[in-house]
């Protein structure tokens, strides 16, 4: 099966980076990628609890969240691949901020109704 991976990254304030990526079942189309990039703020961030995702920030320090944490992640769509794979596969040594979020339909869905909604960075903490 098709599995599209999508590089994701959380960079707070000073700058400090933590890299993820985002797993869903079957192949994004480019239409579908065209559509998250009009949707996502600036081309390519979102508020990851809109989407039901984690926020980054809680497994890059224990002093989460502090005031140098912001709401945003980006989206790296440049760099998405489509690998041929087991969909639940996760290799030995992922990252935490390895995440499956569903079919490529259902999270561009999501992503579309949390831009029509309006995007919100302070839903960074529940």
């Amino acid at each position: 099966m098709k599995v599209t991976v999508i590089p994701t990254m959380y960079r707070d304030a000073p700058t400090y980076k933590t890299d993820g990526e985002i797993h869903l079942r079957g192949e994004i189309s480019a239409r579908q990628i065209e559509q998250l990039r009009g949707a996502l703020s600036d081309g390519k961030r979102y508020v990851p609890a809109q989407l039901g995702l984690d926020h980054y920030g809680s497994w890059a320090s224990s002093n989460f969240p502090s005031d140098d944490d912001v709401g945003w992640q980006e989206l790296l769509l440049d760099e998405l691949s489509v690998e041929d794979r087991d969909p639940d596969f996760r290799p030995l040594f992922s990252s935490p901020t390895t995440e499956i979020a569903g079919s490529a339909e259902e999270f561009v869905a999501k992503v579309l109704a949390a831009a029509e909604a309006g995007w919100d960075p302070s839903l960074h903490v529940d």
